[in-house]
């Protein structure tokens, strides 16, 4: 069965974004990367969801900050990459292709390291990917505290993965800083453009969902023709 995404931005963050994936036939519901309790908390109730389980993409501290009183707020299981470990607490250290059952849901989790050596996504094949900082709307995540020729292999590998089809969830709100970044490497790419008058009259909660077929058009970096033009790409952002 395909799970349900729903995605909230959350105020007073960096821009951060999280995730509630939910079984739809048994309202069980994984909460990805909690920055604000209550407010996941509350929402998940409002919509009648059970909070069974919470899932990590990595150990920043934006992504892991309200981890514990989440969990003392639902007593939900942890699930996280093993490469975390010892990073901060979790019940269930995930392998790279490991399965995790929600409800009726079958969820894919897979390592990808680059932006933290830690790093993993959760996705279901040809629908959606929640990548945290792995991929980002026409970017990806920096590697300040990772690798960028560990990022560059990770995302070949996304490559040969992701069909046009899967939905583009991300860590962060950054869609309209990297089209700009964009547009500035590629003045005359008309989608970019097109795309960045669109978002522009988009707030952080309405902002388009994109797919991979649009990141494939859009997203520079999934282009670099190699690793050396991956990485002096992913400089260039780092000083734009």
């Amino acid at each position: 069965m395909i799970a349900d995404v729903v995605r909230l931005f959350i105020p007073n963050s960096a821009l951060n974004y999280n995730h509630l994936v939910v079984c739809p036939d048994s309202r069980k519901a994984a909460i990805v990367d909690p920055f604000n309790a209550d407010l996941l908390f509350n929402f998940a109730n409002e919509q009648n969801l059970e909070v069974e389980q919470i899932w990590i993409t990595h150990e920043h501290p934006d992504h892991i900050k309200d981890l514990t009183p989440l969990q003392r707020l639902t007593n939900a299981h942890v699930y996280a990459p093993e490469t975390c470990r010892g990073k901060f607490d979790a019940d269930t250290w995930l392998k790279d292709n490991q399965t995790i059952t929600l409800g009726n849901c079958a969820i894919s989790h897979l390592l990808t390291p680059g932006h933290t050596p830690g790093h993993g996504i959760f996705w279901q094949r040809d629908h959606w990917a929640i990548f945290g900082d792995t991929v980002f709307n026409a970017g990806i995540g920096n590697t300040k505290s990772g690798d960028a020729t560990e990022l560059y292999h990770t995302v070949q590998r996304l490559k040969h993965l992701m069909t046009d089809t899967v939905k583009v969830y991300t860590g962060h709100d950054y869609i309209e800083t990297n089209l700009k970044f964009t547009l500035q490497q590629k003045p005359n790419l008309e989608s970019a453009a097109r795309l960045l008058e669109q978002v522009s009259q988009q707030t952080p909660d309405t902002r388009l969902i994109s797919n991979w077929a649009q990141e494939k058009e859009i997203n520079l970096f999934l282009n670099a023709p190699d690793r050396e033009a991956f990485i002096e790409l992913r400089a260039l952002r780092d000083k734009w």
